[in-house]
């Protein structure tokens, strides 16, 4: 019971709400008062939007999502295609054919050695 209500202390004072002693045996917080629901903010997502997630390459494809193409100069390829590691690359050249149409010309253009 001691650890619940430590836990429930912590858990209170990380989202700003009052005491944690006021929190109930299984970690509920029993004050008066109507409860409230907490946004965590995560949202749904396709898989297409997450493609090479967690990698450098999937950062670079988010990127071109996010300029579109007509917002990627000639430069800004050449720039990425300079500074992109060769596993950068090969994941990007690997991760082509799963990107929308439009980006798949941009993707291989940055992927080129």
């Amino acid at each position: 019971m001691a650890g619940v209500r430590r836990v429930c202390s912590q858990f209170a004072g990380a989202v700003g709400s009052g005491a944690g002693e006021d929190c109930d045996f299984d970690g509920r917080r029993a004050a008066a008062g109507a409860t409230r629901k907490i946004d965590a903010g995560v949202r749904r997502a396709a898989p297409r939007n997450l493609l090479g997630a967690g990698k450098p390459a999937g950062l670079v494809i988010q990127a071109i999502r996010y300029l579109r193409k007509d917002g990627l100069s000639p430069a800004m390829i050449d720039r990425l295609r300079q500074r992109l590691d060769a596993d950068t690359k090969a994941d990007l050249r690997a991760l082509a054919p799963d990107v929308p149409a439009w980006m798949q010309p941009v993707v291989r253009q940055i992927a080129e050695t």
